[in-house]
């Protein structure tokens, strides 16, 4: 992704987004970013979820869609 890619993404999905995370096992659980998504090294985009440690790969997450209305 390139840097213009990842703030579009991190405007779209806000800290606080629900997202499901694909298990290698085909499971998937509920979650929130607790972190917008940024770059580790030249190809992995990663964000941070609530409930997990570490940065987990933008292509493991099911992003929900919200329907944000301004107030």
């Amino acid at each position: 992704m390139t840097q213009q890619q990842i703030d579009d993404w991190n405007d779209t999905f806000p800290v606080g987004s629900p997202c499901m995370v694909k298990h290698s096992d085909g499971s998937e659980h509920l979650h929130h970013t607790r972190s917008g998504a940024w770059l580790i090294g030249n190809s992995h985009t990663v964000v941070m979820l609530e409930g997990k440690t570490g940065g987990i790969p933008l292509d493991k997450l099911k992003m929900l869609e919200t329907h944000n209305v301004p107030i």
